[in-house]
């Protein structure tokens, strides 16, 4: 019989941290409208004390989402202040605020996974539920991007009334694409 023992009786082994409400798409669906106050939002410092509670926690695994994270100036920061704490991340985002910079420093510290929110794979439906003129077409090249650089992708959609007739398309557009 194995006993596993921690300090407490329970851990905190996967957390979840929405690091910002703000997001720049104006999704249909979004559950964070009308709490995008940045001035309201933590400070780079005290996401790293968060972080360095929830590691002495004995948290193992966290979720780094929003709104939409990635639009956070230190996004950067906190993440690589994650990695190096040893946490095991996934990202949750969009799609869309991923950059060449944000990029390269993901390939080179890849994350557990990225996952992304494809509601669509037609441009009308897709900035439709985006409200976003151009959001298809980058989110796209950004996915596409992502695969380039061999990280390990999700791809997931929300059933809406909006998207109903696609959700077959968008399941094999995103199983050719990942090899599935």
């Amino acid at each position: 019989f194995l006993r596993l023992n921690n300090k407490k009786e329970r851990s905190p082994l996967y957390g979840q941290i929405e690091l910002t409400y703000r997001c720049n798409l104006d999704c249909i669906h979004c559950y964070c409208k009308g709490l995008e106050d940045k001035n309201r939002e933590l400070s780079t410092e005290e996401w790293k004390k968060i972080l360095d509670e929830i590691q002495k926690e004995g948290c193992l695994s966290l979720c780094l989402t929003g709104g939409e994270p990635l639009i956070r100036d230190d996004f950067l920061e906190i993440y690589s202040y994650a990695k190096a704490k040893g946490f095991i991340i996934t990202l949750f985002t969009n799609g869309y605020a991923l950059s060449e910079k944000i990029v390269a420093h993901l390939a080179k510290s890849p994350p557990h996974s990225i996952e992304i929110t494809l509601n669509s794979i037609t441009q009308t439906t897709y900035e439709s539920i985006t409200q976003r003129k151009g959001s298809f077409s980058r989110v796209i090249e950004n996915i596409k991007l992502l695969k380039e650089k061999k990280l390990r992708l999700i791809l997931k959609t929300n059933c809406l009334k909006a998207n109903k007739d696609e959700l077959g398309r968008i399941k094999k557009w995103t199983e050719e694409l990942l090899g599935k």
